[in-house]
């Protein structure tokens, strides 16, 4: 039988592991686990590899030079010597798809040193901060192998391999549940101050196709927020205020854009609204009604938008609170001038001239219904005795047939 060629690592440690094997080895490329003995304790590393003899040469290359990954092991080293360290091979594996699996055994029967409990993984190692920070300036700036190197073929050759694939619905929703609560880089203020910085201007100008606008109405189209996530927005929002310069440029947006929605989208938004304000306390009510008030104090309205109110309001019947709400206000605000009473009462004949007989009388019976039975205030009464008292004799006579007339008019139907 001819002598067996071991093929041992390639390092100079080559001759010093041929002495320490206690295996008979073959000459051909070995697969399976081995371990590493230190004599002096009586304790054992175990790795598995595809290549066993090129892989302890990389261990003792690093324990040589005292930078083994395994703190454990290298101290170890470190204190006994290498003469105190013997390797072998556990045992030979033949189908690389059963390698982890004898390592794991060999592992939970005699890894002392062992820092990975679970072979093939890091899963259960605690890394301190230190050895983080150590490991992040090591990788970062000029330590990365890619820092200041630029690859578009790259950026090409994945843009190419990704063009056209579907994910499936299955791979979807794994990769939703697996980002749920993540908010990724923005959860470090630095870098989002970065990538905001990186970010302005980019989308300046850009449109969207009519194809990838008609994909994005269809993909929200019907979606609603939970309340999970409503409450979510309403917390993010509460307390937040629009910058001037934010402010104008959204007065500048909405300026002269007429507001075409469905009566579907009114009533959602009408719904919406009447969410929010159940919700809302009386200070932030208060609040609202302010700002809104102070936006549009002074601010004249056109003629087309007198008209739309009012056709919007013809007809609709007001609730108690909001008649309850009118009085209130009525009663706290101060006496009209002569002035505004003039103005009104031209507003009040313009209104009147530009109904139709039918209307007026409609509109007569409703205030002679809304009236029937209430008692009127003193103050009315001397209103409408001085106004009758400063008619001249001629227009009394004329209101007086007037009244006639009507009595004559009712007795007749």
């Amino acid at each position: 039988m001819s002598e067996t060629v071991l093929k041992l690592p390639r390092s100079e440690k080559a001759e010093t592991l041929k002495a320490m094997s206690v295996s008979d080895l073959p000459d051909y490329r070995l697969m399976g686990v081995y371990y590493i003995q230190n004599t002096a304790s009586e304790k054992f590393y175990v790795g598995s590899s595809q290549d066993v003899f090129a892989r302890v040469g990389s261990h003792f290359n690093m324990l040589v030079k005292g930078e083994h990954h395994n703190v454990h092991l290298q101290r170890a080293y470190t204190k006994h010597g290498g003469d105190a360290f013997v390797w072998g091979v556990c045992e030979e594996v033949f189908d690389v798809d059963l390698l982890l699996g004898v390592e794991q055994e060999w592992i939970d029967a005699i890894g002392d040193y062992n820092i990975c409990r679970e072979a093939g993984s890091t899963r259960g190692v605690a890394v301190s901060e230190a050895a983080r920070k150590k490991m992040s300036d090591r990788n970062s700036g000029s330590g990365n192998p890619m820092y200041g190197k630029k690859r578009p073929d790259i950026a090409e050759l994945m843009k190419e391999l990704k063009t056209g694939i579907t994910l499936s619905e299955e791979h979807k929703q794994k990769m939703s549940e697996s980002l749920k609560g993540s908010k990724g880089p923005w959860a470090y203020p630095e870098i989002a101050a970065k990538l905001r910085e990186s970010l302005k201007g980019k989308n300046l100008g850009r449109k969207h196709s009519e194809e990838t606008r008609a994909k994005i109405s269809a993909a929200v189209s019907g979606r609603k927020a939970s309340e999970e996530t409503k409450e979510k927005l309403r917390v993010a929002a509460t307390g937040r205020t629009h910058t001037q310069e934010t402010k104008e440029a959204l007065s500048r947006m909405k300026k002269g854009v007429p507001i075409n929605i469905t009566e579907a989208d009114r009533k959602r938004r009408s719904e919406s609204g009447a969410t929010i304000r159940q919700r809302m306390s009386d200070e932030q009510k208060k609040e609202v009604a302010e700002k809104v008030a102070s936006t549009k104090r002074g601010v004249p309205l056109t003629e087309e938008h007198k008209a739309k109110l009012s056709a919007a309001t013809k007809g609709r019947p007001l609730s108690e609170s909001h008649k309850q709400a009118l009085r209130e206000s009525a009663a706290k605000r101060p006496p009209l001038t002569d002035e505004q009473k003039k103005a009104r009462a031209e507003a009040a004949k313009r209104a009147l001239a530009a109904r139709t007989p039918e209307e007026v009388d409609q509109w007569k019976a409703k205030i002679s219904s809304s009236r029937r039975g209430k008692p009127l205030s003193d103050e009315h009464k001397a209103a409408i005795k001085s106004s009758q008292e400063a008619l001249s004799p001629e227009a009394k006579a004329a209101k007086e047939a007037k009244r006639q007339a009507t009595i004559a008019a009712k007795k007749a139907r």
